[in-house]
């Protein structure tokens, strides 16, 4: 037993001789291998093999904090101005810029415009907006910047742009034309007071959707970018436009007179020529003609036609129609009619055969010249057709109907009861030139 105990005393004394020197052996070798550790990483391997010995895990959070690798530490530690010098040379955020619009328009359509263009120059990607536009654009107006002519000094809006912080000032003038309004718009430089870009575009402006789309246009021209293709459509867009125009008138008119129960008729055509002035406003028409013409009567149950008498007349018309407009190859616009036509005569007379003459001047119980007036309503069709960019060629094809006249309606009341007045119908074709303010 003695002997046993003795044995376990010299065994557990040369393990732990045996351990202390692995310990050293093993230290002066990490000292021998990395002698540009500094102090601080020996003691930190000194500590891990002690933890190690005595069972303990080490920390994952101090391990991660002490660099495995002295090499990797000063990589890391040079790769560190490396990206801050990376950071500074990313490209600079987009210049900032206003919109100025002048013009001979409303305030407010100025300001819609310029928020259409300002939102086209920021979506192309070159600029970012101010902030304080509103600002900008109220001092330049209080500066009065824009001369009695409408031209704007950029020189002054240079000096305003650069106290705002602004590199760029897009300068927009709206020029009334030709029934349309010509937009241009240019870039300067509050630096140097040049302009870097330019471009222009044309528009009716009637519509918000003409803003949005003028604003792109110009935009788009002033860095010579491709345009979409335009969506073709047949119907013309409305704009404020006013027209007037003259131009020849053939009529003929058929139906009309009295009837008869047992078929008899006696029907009152009449062939007519005149001339006649218009007034358009888009979708509406309205005219006045001085038109003369004659028509022999006719009857089917009259044995001798020579008998019936031809009527000569003279009347003067005035008619309002409503229209709508289609446009086809820029030039040719197609609108249906529809309308009322009233036709006062002012002189007529019946001729027959043997000379004698029955006048419609109100004597010898004659009805007046009024009592062939008729109201006739009308439809049909028409064409204009540009001749340049503001005369243009139309002509129109027009069926009307009327309610019979008040000679009709006399002749039939003295013939007999059984005998009535019939209404009327008639074909007009009218040519005429036009020309646009």
């Amino acid at each position: 037993m003695v002997f046993f105990l003795r044995y376990s005393k010299d065994l557990f004394q040369k393990s732990a001789l045996q351990a202390v020197l692995a310990l050293l052996v093993l230290t002066g070798s990490a000292l021998a291998q990395e002698p540009e550790n500094s102090p601080e990483t020996a003691g930190a391997v000194a500590g891990a093999a002690s933890e190690t010995v005595a069972g303990d895990a080490v920390d994952a959070e101090a391990a991660a904090e002490i660099p495995d690798n002295p090499e990797v530490a000063d990589a890391d530690t040079a790769a560190a101005p490396e990206s801050v010098a990376t950071a500074q040379e990313e490209p600079e955020s987009q210049p900032n810029i206003a919109v100025y619009v002048t013009g001979d328009v409303p305030d407010n359509e100025k300001k819609a415009l310029g928020t259409h263009i300002l939102a086209a120059l920021v979506n192309s990607g070159r600029y970012n907006g101010i902030e304080r536009t509103d600002i900008f654009l109220a001092e330049i107006d209080k500066e009065q910047i824009a001369q009695r002519s409408g031209a704007i000094d950029d020189s002054q809006i240079s000096k305003l742009g650069r106290q705002f912080g602004v590199k760029y000032v897009c300068i927009a003038d709206i020029t009334p034309a030709l029934g349309a309004f010509q937009v241009s718009a240019r870039i300067v430089n509050v630096e140097t007071a040049e302009v870097a870009f330019i471009g222009q575009a044309t528009s009716p402006l009637a519509t918000m959707d003409d803003l949005t789309t003028v604003s792109d246009k110009v935009v788009r021209r002033m860095f010579n970018q491709p345009e979409p293709p335009e969506k073709e459509s047949l119907f013309r867009k409305p704009i404020i436009e006013i027209s007037v125009g003259a131009g020849g008138i053939i009529a003929g008119g058929y139906g009309g007179g009295m009837a008869w129960p047992d078929g008899s008729r006696v029907k009152m055509p009449y062939t007519a020529v005149g001339v006649y002035l218009f007034f358009d406003a888009v979708y509406a028409e309205m005219f006045f003609g001085y038109i003369s013409g004659n028509g022999k009567w006719e009857s089917p149950n009259v044995a001798d036609p020579q008998n019936l008498p031809n009527m000569p007349r003279t009347y003067i018309n005035a008619g309002l129609f409503a229209k709508y407009p289609f446009s086809f190859f820029e030039r040719i616009k197609l609108f249906p009619l529809l309308g009322l036509d009233y036709e006062m005569s002012i002189s007529g007379k019946l001729k027959y055969a043997n000379s004698d003459d029955y006048v419609f001047d109100g004597a010898n119980d004659h009805p007046e010249a009024n009592a062939l007036s008729s109201l006739w309503f009308k439809f049909g069709g028409g064409i204009d057709f540009d001749m340049g960019k503001t005369v243009y060629l139309r002509s129109e094809l027009i069926y009307g109907l009327r309610a019979a006249n008040s000679f009709e309606h006399f002749c039939a009341d003295r013939l007999q009861s059984e005998t009535w007045a019939e209404f009327g119908q008639g074909v007009a074709v009218k040519i005429g030139v036009g020309a646009r303010f």
